[in-house]
């Protein structure tokens, strides 16, 4: 019977990489048997040589399992970054994201094009939840 696939989140990939930093002479073998008295689940040594030797995943949803790449890769990361620069000082909508990436997009030599479930897509990989403001008629 074939072993089934252990996926941690992104969150406990950053605390695995955390205690193995915090304690450098445990072996991947105690590792992985810290993972499975932390969290209940088994993930094999060549899973946490993989995990402790990967950079942080600190701008995706802690809850995410997989980092997923699509066509708007380098455009995501500027929308990103757009994003939790204006976030504080302005009222974002939909339309709002759905026009900013629509500008990034027309920036780049591309004839790809986004719509509004994209943009829900990637409120949800990246964690983003918009609250409608006491008075604003549309979020």
């Amino acid at each position: 019977m074939p072993i089934a696939r252990v996926c941690l989140t992104a969150h406990q990939k950053n605390q695995l990489r955390a205690h193995h930093a915090a304690k450098p002479d445990l072996t991947q073998q105690q590792l992985s048997d810290w993972t499975y008295m932390k969290w209940g689940r088994r993930v094999e040594r060549s899973t946490v040589s993989k995990i402790i030797n990967s950079a942080p995943e600190d701008r995706i949803n802690p809850d995410s399992k997989r980092k997923q790449t699509g066509r708007h890769a380098a455009s995501e990361g500027r929308l990103c970054d757009w994003f939790l620069s204006v976030k504080e000082r302005a009222t974002i909508s939909d339309t709002l994201i759905w026009a900013k990436v629509s500008d990034l997009l027309h920036a780049e030599p591309s004839e790809h094009t986004v719509s509004l479930s994209w943009v829900s897509r990637f409120k949800v990989q990246h964690g983003i939840k918009l609250h409608q403001m006491h008075g604003d008629a549309e979020v």
